[in-house]
């Protein structure tokens, strides 16, 4: 492993990752070392996978949400807010965003 990349460390903990069964997934924002021509692969097995289990992921980008979620909560402050739905919490989120970027 010494001898790997980071890139090539991100790609061999993915594939174990998806050849093995947990039940929950820790997924943080998108796929990590995942080439555009195998990226639609990745996500068809990790969807596959993930159907059968619980999964929580991190991530700013509702797009990246949208396709393994259905609600979400955001972390602001260090408090967890209740789940609520995906498009919800987006709005919630950008409510956030733009109420941090007026006060600086």
């Amino acid at each position: 492993m010494k001898k790997y990349s980071g890139r090539e460390k991100d790609r061999l903990l993915l594939a174990a990752a998806l050849g093995l069964d947990f039940d929950i997934y820790l997924i943080d924002e998108a796929l990590p070392g995942v080439e555009p021509q195998h990226a639609e692969l990745y996500q068809l097995l990790l969807k596959e996978k993930l159907g059968r289990r619980r999964v929580i992921v991190a991530s700013s980008h509702v797009s990246s949400l949208a396709r393994y979620c259905q609600g979400a909560a955001i972390l602001h402050g260090g408090t967890l807010s209740g789940f609520m739905p995906l498009d919800t919490a987006a709005q919630c989120f950008q409510g956030l965003i733009r109420a941090n970027t007026e006060r600086t």
